[in-house]
């Protein structure tokens, strides 16, 4: 009690004076003042509550409560009920605040706050007396919740605070891998929807195949371009450990833990030809009745159609005498060269006409036409053979 209720004694002589002229009923009146509990009889001639509060050295602030209004006018009989503010802590699923109350019991405190469901779990007791500050109280409102679990899921109503308190009342037992949505500290709300996922780790092995490899070896008793398997491939194996981890009995993901090969695979060995081709020999072919004279004066006759003068044809004399004296089945067995212009192969002739191993005529455009490509003229090529023996 903030202020001690003290009796009102004064004027006594002239209360019993005026009582004796009858008058004391109408100035005095009996009340009762209960200031947080505590109950007081009084006489008094005060007008108004307020007046009371005064005399009797109840102060209140902001936070208190007077029945009825401190403006009400005393009536005989009356019953003043003052009832000081307090600091409560409350905290209502999971969730901590601090209110001010002029509740008497925590159930005056729930009251205050629109906590009214007789459902709730409370706790200290509903009808537990606030004596003082300082008093914790524990809500848990009834929830609406979903929890699936174990392959089944159930709808229910509770007044457990978090999802872990919630399955720990169900007897849901969650494993140090379990997967829970939201987690076990989030506070319950309706409509909260819980999932437990049951998570599992195990190891499994797998036997797979090596793959061999190819080696390759030049040997030069094989054709150029051409290859043969010496040694014949073969696959390898090796265990594979796997860890494997499963929700719910479904594999979700594994990892590779270690691995070790049971067979060794056997590449394989390919032998790769390096071996030249030996140049085929030049056909045989009869000579024909063209002699090199005769080839020369056909020459000279076609210099000017391929647009050379008669001074180149000295250097063309000479550079076919060395290359095949001007006969026309001249063969060359060492590469291969044929004809009067040692065409190598000779059957590039064949685009100057198809009788190219035996038409002087022929062998000798197809030649003029190479050498004006190549060298430009018949003394061009001539000086070329001069420094290298070839054209």
């Amino acid at each position: 009690m903030k202020s001690s209720i003290v009796l009102w004694i004064a004027g006594t002589t002239a209360i019993v004076s005026l009582a004796g002229m009858g008058a004391v009923s109408g100035l005095t009146k009996d009340v009762t003042l209960v200031v947080d509990g505590q109950a007081t009889s009084l006489r008094v001639n005060s007008d108004t509550v307020e007046q009371v509060l005064a005399q009797h050295d109840v102060t209140l602030t902001p936070r208190d409560a007077v029945t009825p209004a401190p403006a009400s006018h005393i009536a005989n009989g009356m019953r003043i009920v003052v009832s000081y503010g307090r600091q409560v802590d409350v905290t209502v699923d999971g969730v901590p605040q601090t209110v001010w109350t002029t509740g008497a019991t925590v159930d005056g405190v729930l009251a205050g706050m629109g906590i009214t469901d007789p459902d709730a779990l409370v706790a200290p007791d509903r009808s537990t007396p606030l004596t003082g500050d300082g008093l914790a109280i524990t809500v848990s409102l009834p929830k609406l919740v979903q929890v699936t679990a174990d392959g089944s899921t159930t709808t229910m109503e509770t007044t457990a605070s978090t999802v872990g308190d919630l399955l720990a009342a169900q007897g849901v037992e969650i494993g140090p891998q379990d997967a829970v949505t939201p987690s076990l500290d989030t506070p319950l709300s309706d409509t909260t929807t819980i999932s437990v996922q049951r998570v599992t780790t195990s190891q499994q092995t797998e036997t797979v195949e090596v793959p061999y490899g190819t080696t390759k070896q030049n040997d030069a008793t094989l054709a150029q371009g051409t290859t043969k398997v010496a040694t014949p491939g073969a696959n390898g194996s090796k265990n594979q450990v796997w860890q494997v981890t499963s929700v719910d009995g479904v594999a979700q993901s594994k990892t590779l833990i270690s691995e070790s090969v049971t067979k060794q695979p056997t590449n394989e060995v390919v032998l790769v030809g390096t071996k030249q081709p030996t140049p085929s020999a030049p056909p045989t072919v009869a000579a024909p009745n063209v002699t090199p004279g005769s080839a020369q004066a056909i020459a000279q006759g076609l210099l000017a159609s391929y647009g050379f003068g008669q001074d180149q044809f000295g250097c063309l004399v000479s550079l076919w005498n060395r290359e095949s004296g001007w006969r026309v089945n001249a063969a060359n067995r060492s590469s291969g060269a044929y004809g009067i212009p040692q065409a190598l192969p000779g059957s590039k002739m064949a685009s100057a006409g198809p009788n190219w191993q035996t038409d002087a005529a022929t062998q000798i455009r197809w030649g003029l036409g190479y050498i004006k490509g190549r060298y430009g003229s018949p003394c061009g090529a001539w000086s070329f053979s001069q420094g290298h023996g070839w054209y």
